[in-house]
């Protein structure tokens, strides 16, 4: 993973002189149909409740309220998008399925649910390294005989696949134009 610029808590990260603190990936699935964002973490950076005992990560990214909302801990893997010139951004998430209604709930939206995703360091969560902002949920693909893991596939909306040139404004195909 390329970064232009990286802040102190990162760079020590990755030289190995900060061993309390880990890089771990912050997401955000919004939609209309959900009552509330549901806020997802890699890492299981603090114990948040005992009885059901649950891990997650504060943090006010979003405007999420550290103390109310936290980031609840699921042991996702992700592939964050490359750099290549000739592709769009895409990224992907692996969650492990937690209950049946989740694949039904993220397969069963009319159109697409949007993800917001931040890299962060675990000690600084508030301050992200990298976002990816506005993805959108593109397919949801689940094995429904095991029912273990769900694979997300997201993507900005890709307008260079819109038509270019567009079509001429003439006066039959847009009437409202000339009057």
């Amino acid at each position: 993973m390329s970064r232009k610029r990286m802040s102190l808590p990162g760079r020590r990260v990755h030289d190995g002189t900060d061993t309390s603190a880990v890089e771990l990936i912050l997401i955000e699935i919004t939609h209309p149909d959900l009552a509330a964002p549901l806020r997802f973490s890699t890492d299981m950076t603090e114990r948040l409740t005992n009885d059901p005992r649950t891990y997650g990560t504060r943090s006010a990214w979003r405007g999420a309220n550290p103390a109310t909302e936290p980031f609840e801990f699921i042991p996702a893997e992700y592939e964050w998008p490359g750099d290549a010139e000739d592709e769009g951004p895409e990224a992907r998430l692996i969650l492990p399925v937690v209950t049946p209604s989740m694949i039904m709930t993220l397969r069963g939206f009319n159109d697409p649910a949007t993800l917001h995703l931040a890299l962060v360091i675990s000690t600084h969560a508030d301050e992200p390294e990298e976002e990816l902002l506005g993805m959108e949920l593109q397919m949801a693909e689940a094995d429904l005989t095991l029912a273990t893991q769900i694979e997300l596939s997201l993507s900005h909306r890709l307008d260079w696949l819109e038509m270019f040139p567009s079509p001429r404004m003439t006066r039959s195909r847009c009437p409202g134009l000339n009057r």
